[in-house]
Order: C-alpha cells, then sequence, then structure tokens
C-alpha cells in the first residue's frame, strides 16, 4: 500500500468524520453528556476518543509533540471540538505529507499495560482508520436514535459524492489478505457473543438500520457474498434477508461457507488485479471504482455495522 492509498484512506475518514460533526452540532448539552454504555461515558465522550486517538498516533509515530486537552471535559459543545479536531488534523496531513515509503514500512513497536506490540507505521496508519470507523458507527446510532441520523458512512459513497484522484494509489495482495483475515477474526469475535443469546434477543428491535441484531449480521454478510460475487464474476445476486434464514446457526453456517470463498477469491489476486476498474449502474447511472477500494469498503463496511 503507498502513500497516494494511504491519503485515500484518510480523506475519507475526514469526510466521515465531518459528516458526524454536522449532526453532532444540532444536539443539546444533555444529549452530548449523557452517560451511555458505549466505552467513552457519553456521546461527546465518543467524539473526543476519535480525536484523541488520531492526534497520539501521529505523536507516536511521527514524533510530534504530545498533544494535551483532549478530553470530553475540555469541550464546551461541538463548536470548540470541532476547531480543535480541525488543528489535529491539519496537523496530522502536514505528517502525511511528508511520508515516504521508506516511512511506510519502518517498523514501529509500543508497549501499554504490559503488552508489546510490533507493526509496520503503513498498518498503524490503517488500523488508525479502522479505529474511527468502529466508534463513529456507535456516534451515528445515537444520532440516529436522537432523529439526527449522519446518512450513509460507505466508502463507496464517499468516492461517488467526491470522486477523488486516486491515480497512482496501489494497494498490494498481501496488505489485503490481512485486512480480510482481520475481518474474519472481528466476525469471529462478534459471532462467539451472538451465540450465547437467545432467539428473542437476536430479533429484538433496535434503532439501528437493520431491524434486529439478527438483522445485522445478515445485512454484513450480504454485503460480504453480494460484492465477493460482482468482483469476482461481474453478475448481481439476489438479497439475502431475514427471511432466508430460520436461526442463528443457519446464518452462521452459511458465513462460514463465504469465508472460505471470500479467503479464495482474495487469496488469488495478484497486485495488478487490484488496480482494474469495476463498473456498474446505481438508479441508471453508471459507475466505476478501481477494484481494491471496493474490497476496502466491504471490510469497512462490516467494521461500521
Amino acid at each position: 500500500m503507498d502513500i497516494v492509498a494511504i491519503k485515500f484512506l484518510y480523506d475519507y475518514n475526514n469526510w466521515a468524520n465531518e459528516r458526524i460533526l454536522t449532526q453532532a452540532a444540532k444536539l443539546s448539552q444533555a444529549q452530548l453528556r449523557a452517560e451511555n454504555k458505549l466505552g467513552w461515558g457519553s456521546f461527546l465522550g465518543g467524539l473526543a476518543h476519535i480525536m484523541a486517538a488520531e492526534s497520539r498516533w501521529v505523536s507516536r509515530l511521527f514524533g510530534e509533540p504530545l498533544s494535551h486537552g483532549l478530553d470530553a471535559d475540555d469541550f464546551a459543545d461541538v463548536a470548540a471540538l470541532q476547531e480543535r479536531w480541525a488543528q489535529e488534523n491539519a496537523r496530522l496531513r502536514r505528517c502525511l505529507n511528508a511520508l515516504t515509503a521508506d516511512d511506510l514500512a519502518r517498523v514501529f513497536t509500543r508497549e501499554r499495560g504490559g503488552w508489546r506490540m510490533t507493526t509496520s507505521v503503513r498498518q498503524a496508519l490503517q488500523h488508525l482508520v479502522n479505529h474511527g470507523t468502529q466508534h463513529r458507527a456507535e456516534c451515528a446510532a445515537l444520532l440516529t436514535g436522537w432523529g439526527h441520523s449522519p446518512g450513509d458512512l460507505d466508502m463507496t459513497v464517499y468516492i461517488s459524492e467526491n470522486r477523488p484522484i486516486s491515480n497512482g494509489g496501489k494497494m498490494n495482495s498481501e496488505a489485503i489478505e490481512l485486512l480480510y483475515a482481520y475481518n474474519e477474526w472481528a466476525n469471529a469475535r462478534i459471532f462467539a457473543q451472538a451465540s450465547q443469546l437467545d432467539a428473542e434477543q437476536l430479533r429484538q428491535p433496535n434503532d439501528f438500520g437493520w431491524g434486529s441484531l439478527f438483522g445485522t449480521l445478515i445485512h454484513i454478510l450480504d454485503a460480504e457474498y453480494g460484492w465477493r460475487h460482482y468482483l469476482e464474476l461481474a453478475q448481481d445476486v439476489k438479497w439475502l434477508e431475514a427471511s432466508d434464514f430460520d436461526d442463528f446457526e443457519e446464518i452462521r453456517d452459511r458465513w462460514a461457507l463465504e469465508n472460505a470463498e471470500m479467503r479464495r477469491f482474495v487469496g488469488g489476486l495478484a497486485d495488478d488485479d487490484l488496480q482494474r476498474k469495476v463498473y456498474y449502474e446505481v438508479d441508471g447511472e453508471q459507475r466505476s471504482h478501481v477494484l481494491w477500494h471496493c474490497l476496502a469498503h466491504v471490510v469497512n463496511h462490516g467494521t461500521q455495522h
């Protein structure tokens, strides 16, 4: 994965952050600071966590000074947080613009709480975008429940709306295979916990867009199955729906089959294959994406849901 490709991911990341912040500005102080169980205390805490992660990883990876004043209590409202985020984003952009190929390959080691992590700078930068997607999804769910949905945050929507110039952006097969190994690992963690729920819990209605946890699991599976089938065979398939599955075990078994098919497909792609154009129609309009953009979208979509 080269520097142009990394910048593409961060352009998407910034676009998605802005969609969340635009809707967040409509919330009351009570909504911003209401306690929740998503891990960061409040909606405002979730936003501050995403921003703080971006800032702290910039400091770690690029030797920048460590920023302070990044907690939710440091901001009176969304406007104040957005102003600070713009400053942090400018710092991030400056560092990305100074990146070299050797920088991306550099090995980075971090120790925390007795745990040692070793990764390349490229992998750490990919992680940071994925981390933002995960926590933006939590924020988006809360916004939707309050009647202020940020709309579709799919990477393909970003591409269609902004038509980014990504010529020269390269992805290699090793990086894609790692991305899909992560995707399968994360799905397995969700399935391990979902298997402990009863049928009523799985089908309990929610406001997250797919009716229930049962429906959301099928939606993630459908996206992986549908995109893999189209990218490999250039054929559309019938959408998978909740009515296609009687119970959780049927979803799990179907996903096991799709995992094997996805591993086969992704594992058979050469570096040059990843750069080919994919063409399709939406509402009578012809669109095109680079193949690796589509593959990155599928994993990003899974992280979001």
